[in-house]
């Protein structure tokens, strides 16, 4: 038996070990966990966001609810705080363009037809103070997971935090987009 054999195997039996060991804070799982931001859903319930309805964000919503932490599920206290130390909000205020007051939110919707989705919304403050939707994108299905995270690259919205998935928001002269 080869030197580099004995070595795996060897390792090999001490993780099993240790793995099953009651002694030992590691323990084997039957089922894998899954994240909670992959399972969670939101009931959109609000029929007006920051003086704009529903219908005016989108003419075919009837409710919405843009995602905070308040919202979240109990199982998510424990990742607060990385997400906060990461860079993961679920809105974003400031000036983007021109100098103009930026509002980005992230959230869910329900749709006349009873159809829902979850949604990445730019809202810019118009000359006369009233807020005007920049950029809205939708997507159906689940009202799930959304949200931003704010790096030193740049704005991106996603629905996993620790997928690939996520997209950067691109600001333009007076305009947005994913990319």
């Amino acid at each position: 038996m080869s030197a580099m054999l004995r070595v795996a195997l060897i390792g090999m039996l001490i993780i099993s070990q240790v793995l099953l060991s009651p002694s030992s804070n590691a323990v084997a799982q039957d089922k894998a966990e899954e994240a909670w931001w992959l399972t969670a859903t939101f009931m959109p319930k609000q029929t007006e966001y920051l003086s704009l309805r529903a219908s005016d964000i989108d003419p075919s919503w009837v409710a919405l609810s843009p995602l905070d932490m308040k919202a979240l599920p109990k199982d998510a206290a424990s990742d607060l705080e990385w997400m906060k130390r990461d860079g993961f909000r679920f809105s974003w205020d400031g000036k983007l363009n021109e100098g103009r007051s930026t509002h980005i939110a992230t959230g869910v919707y329900k749709a006349q037809d009873g159809s829902t989705g979850r949604f990445l919304l730019v809202l810019v403050k118009s000359t006369s103070g009233n807020w005007q939707v920049k950029f809205l994108h939708k997507e159906p299905g689940d009202p799930g997971f959304g949200i931003l995270r704010i790096t030193k690259s740049g704005m991106y919205w996603g629905t996993c935090m620790l997928c690939d998935g996520f997209r950067r928001i691109v600001v333009g002269k007076d305009s947005y987009r994913l990319q």
